[in-house]
């Protein structure tokens, strides 16, 4: 540790035997917030000047420590942790994969109201999805798909009580940020630096191997699939779901030429989606069926959102987001910090 520059403040003169101690190598994260505090509380020139200098020196001295205790913070931002037993229950991965659509609204509003949605803005790629059961981030994938320009991410982002992408995606998943918050690994709090919703929530299963299951959010065992009934339009606006390949057989008039639209100069149609996804849902197997498809009647995510928010009087900010126990780095099933160099620190509650 760099000696402490001459001058000292009367006022803190009694704080001098903390710096010893931080001189035996010992990081204090209480010391470090009260430096911080100070270089901005402190009235006149010179005592700032003290403090400026004492908050670099800290921060040469201990700055791998201090990196994490910053990342450790932006992780526990507007979260209460030590929740206990209840929470842990509640949104165990086995639980969840057992409520109905109605008994997954009722424990969200038994806890804090907050929610974070995934929008699948491409039907072939939402197709895919919910036939093998589960969404996970396009870098995890062996083969990025054909013509997907979307940034590759190792991580699979949410956006937290709305959704960014909400006004151009039809389909997507919404979930309790607890359901996330307990089984999954987290870069960040689904609330930001100030105190708002996080709009990109960057989340992880906890294994260093790609190829690892919990990197999986499975349907089941995460929240809720969000569908339009319908889907009415013209054939450019309708031609990702019309050269859908759904794979079943007699979809009969689920699919209807209804009229033409002169301003685009093209045939318009309507697609019975809910009677469609009905029959895919009823033709896959038990362990890769939905339990919970929210049906909705708008044609967007963001429609959904707001309708299934309505119906069952879901609000979010009804109370603080609380976990079951302390949020500390990620450990893997092998013992190993998930993330690091290249990936960044992950957390989860443990």
């Amino acid at each position: 540790m760099p000696e402490t520059i001459s001058y000292v403040p009367d006022s803190e003169k009694s704080d001098i035997t903390k710096f010893e101690i931080q001189e035996k190598g010992k990081f204090d994260p209480e010391y470090f917030k009260y430096i911080e505090e100070q270089k901005y509380q402190s009235k006149d020139d010179k005592t700032q000047e003290y403090w400026r200098a004492q908050s670099e020196k800290y921060k040469q001295a201990f700055s791998k420590e201090i990196t994490n205790h910053e990342g450790l913070e932006r992780a526990r931002r507007g979260i209460v942790e030590n929740g206990g037993k209840k929470y842990k229950e509640m949104w165990s991965e086995k639980q969840i994969a057992g409520y109905s659509l109605e008994e997954y609204m009722q424990k969200m509003q038994e806890s804090s109201g907050h929610f974070a949605t995934h929008a699948i803005s491409r039907p072939d790629l939402f197709l895919k999805s919910l036939q093998r059961g589960y969404i996970r981030a396009t870098g995890l994938e062996q083969k990025k798909p054909e013509g997907y320009r979307a940034a590759v991410s190792n991580a699979t982002h949410f956006c937290v009580d709305k959704e960014y992408w909400g006004k151009t995606s039809q389909t997507g998943i919404l979930c309790s940020v607890e359901s996330l918050l307990e089984n999954k690994a987290f870069m960040d709090s689904p609330i930001n630096d100030m105190g708002q919703p996080n709009e990109d929530w960057p989340l992880s299963g906890i294994g260093n191997k790609t190829e690892d299951d919990s990197h999986k959010f499975g349907f089941n065992q995460t929240g809720i699939i969000l569908i339009p009934k319908e889907l009415t339009g013209n054939g450019n606006d309708l031609s990702l779901w019309l050269n859908l390949n759904f794979d079943i057989p007699d979809i009969g008039d689920a699919i209807k030429h209804i009229g033409y639209d002169q301003t685009a100069m093209q045939p318009t149609y309507s697609i019975d989606l809910e009677k469609i996804f009905n029959k895919i849902i009823a033709s896959l197997d038990e362990s890769r069926k939905p339990k919970r498809v929210f049906f909705y009647s708008g044609e967007t995510f963001q429609d959904g959102i707001k309708e299934l928010q309505e119906k069952y009087d879901i609000e979010s900010n009804q109370s603080n987001i609380t976990v079951s126990g302390k949020i500390e780095k990620a450990i893997d099933s092998q013992g190993k910090v998930f993330g690091g160099k290249g990936i960044g620190n992950f957390y989860a509650v443990r």
